[in-house]
């Protein structure tokens, strides 16, 4: 399934809304070289409803920063990364 998030917020603190086109299952958010704390890290997805997540960063970090380095793996995922 196709995954998309919105994020919101500034600083240090975002709310993430994440979104799925279908079942997605274990979803996993990953930013790589922040240090990050998420409120859920590894959730399901029934397609109708979204989930909203909680991020804090340890230091100050953009909007458009965390955006960039976003990643978003699923169950599915595993089987078809190289």
């Amino acid at each position: 399934p196709k995954c998309t998030v919105e994020i919101f917020g500034n600083g240090m603190e975002y709310d993430l809304t994440v979104y799925a086109s279908a079942f997605a299952k274990s979803v996993e958010l990953s930013f790589p070289g922040e240090e990050v704390y998420l409120d859920k890290n590894y959730f399901d997805i029934t397609g109708k409803a979204p989930t909203r997540v909680r991020l804090t960063t340890r230091r100050m970090t953009s909007l458009e920063k965390l955006k960039r380095i976003m990643r978003i793996r699923t169950v599915y995922d595993l089987g078809t990364e190289e």
